[in-house]
């Protein structure tokens, strides 16, 4: 079993705008989990979704997760913009 550390999550960061601090250990299939009774951060893993350094999540966060989700978002507000509405009537209408 690992040592206690702190661990910085961003898997939460571009929903919530925070990098969670939490205490925790590496799993002998390379999982970090949280060691609180009260919270149950499970399946996390380094470097995907944990980070030792607040410095190391920050850039993670900003340089790998934010362009791809501004990416996702552009792409669903042009499906929408190019949206078109038209009336479909199903079934009896008397």
């Amino acid at each position: 079993m690992s040592e206690t550390k702190t661990y910085y999550m961003t898997k939460y960061a571009l929903s919530t705008g925070n990098i969670v601090a939490f205490a925790g250990r590496v799993s002998s299939s390379g999982f970090i989990y949280d060691v609180r009774p009260s919270h149950s951060y499970t399946g996390l893993r380094l470097g995907k979704d944990v980070f030792e350094t607040f410095d190391e999540a920050l850039t993670h966060a900003v340089v790998v997760m934010l362009p791809k989700k501004v990416k996702s978002v552009e792409k669903q507000l042009g499906k929408l913009r190019a949206m078109k509405f038209e009336l479909k009537a199903e079934g009896s209408l008397t």
